[in-house]
């Protein structure tokens, strides 16, 4: 009987851990899941608010320009693009050109005198204020260093100067580099949960324009087919190992033509994951064998406890078959048993006294 409830204990306790540390790891994923989509939107919202403060400040500057007079008054505009540059470094190039597109004032003197017509940010400049995603520098390539021998790219800002009439005079345009992007994002990683173990990226679902790390295209495929501003889900990828993967899109700033579909993309190994709250499993899988065993002391006391006195009893049965002895009264036997102790004594006395008789 022990050993049929031992087999039942131990298949008991072998399915509830199964279930329990499934539920565990359902559970467990699911809220490590929304959190890693929390780092996105973070993500996602330090780079909105990022190019929101550089393009403000393009407008302002913009604004200032027609009531200072600069537009007709070059070295007065030569000196306030330098001041410019100064103020904010973060800028590799900051330009001015007049509607037909020559430029007239920028950054130390680069591209003056050149015409830029052709460029996408002065184009989207003349129709308003525009924010032209990632673009290989074409003019500045022979002018400009190359970081670590690559090509510069540049993230373009541009807003048209009017005057009071509200009459297009030029347009004045800012470059930010991709290094100054991937930077932020860089720094953005500091201090965050699974900092080792965070992959952090700014993509576009086409997946030309890529900052920070790089991403699969299979997860931009399945970003691309998920139309929700945030989510997460699971990623295998060709070496089967497992990613949880979360985005969130990057919110349009006010005011800007052709708004960026940039997303936030945040990818952590599964194992790293899993490691956060591999103590609460071992936890808990200890405590559940814990139980199982005391469920198994516990029968088995019982079972001894309910065993013992039926076993002396059965002794007493066989001594008095051979010995005619009076069976002792024995405790803690059920009620069927004292009547068998009783029907016994009875039987012996009746032998007895046949005995005496004979």
């Amino acid at each position: 009987m022990l050993a049929a409830f031992s087999l039942v204990i131990l298949v008991a306790a072998l399915g509830i851990m199964l279930i329990v540390d499934r539920v565990l790891r359902d559970s467990t994923l699911s809220e490590h899941g929304e959190r890693l989509v929390g780092e996105a939107e973070s993500l996602a919202h330090l780079m909105s608010a990022e190019l929101r403060v550089q393009f403000e400040n393009i407008a302002a500057r913009g604004a200032n320009m027609v009531s200072l007079g600069l537009t007709v008054n070059l070295a007065g505009l030569q000196g306030s693009i330098d001041r410019l540059q100064q103020f904010m470094p973060d800028y590799a190039w900051i330009g001015y050109s007049d509607k037909e597109g020559f430029v007239l004032a920028a950054t130390g003197g680069l591209l003056v005198g050149h015409n830029v017509q052709d460029r996408p940010w002065f184009q989207a400049g003349l129709q308003g204020p525009a924010v032209i995603d990632l673009q290989d520098a074409v003019l500045l390539t022979q002018r400009l260093p190359y970081p670590n021998g690559q090509p510069l790219r540049f993230l373009d800002l541009a807003h048209p100067v009017r005057n009071e009439h509200g009459e297009i005079l030029g347009v004045l345009a800012a470059h930010l580099s991709q290094a100054w992007l991937d930077r932020q994002i860089n720094q953005h990683k500091h201090g965050r949960e699974y900092a080792s173990a965070l992959r952090l990226s700014v993509v576009n679902p086409d997946g030309k324009t890529q900052l920070g790390e790089s991403v699969s295209n299979a997860i931009l495929e399945k970003i691309s087919n998920d139309h929700r501003a945030r989510g997460w889900f699971l990623h295998t990828d060709r070496q089967t190992k497992h990613h949880v993967i979360s985005y969130a899109k990057l919110k349009e700033i006010d005011r800007v033509q052709h708004p960026l579909t940039w997303i936030s993309v945040v990818q952590v190994p599964l194992e790293t994951v899993e490691e956060a709250v591999r103590g609460i499993r071992i936890t808990v899988m200890l405590a559940i064998v814990g139980i199982s065993l005391i469920a198994w002391l516990a029968y088995a006391w019982l079972l001894r406890a309910v065993n013992e006195p039926i076993r002396s009893l059965m002794r007493q049965i066989h001594r008095a078959r051979h010995e005619h002895l009076e069976i002792v009264p024995l405790i803690g036997l059920p009620r069927e048993f004292n009547q068998v102790q009783q029907s016994m004594n009875e039987l012996i006395g009746s032998i007895r006294a046949k005995e005496t008789t004979l």
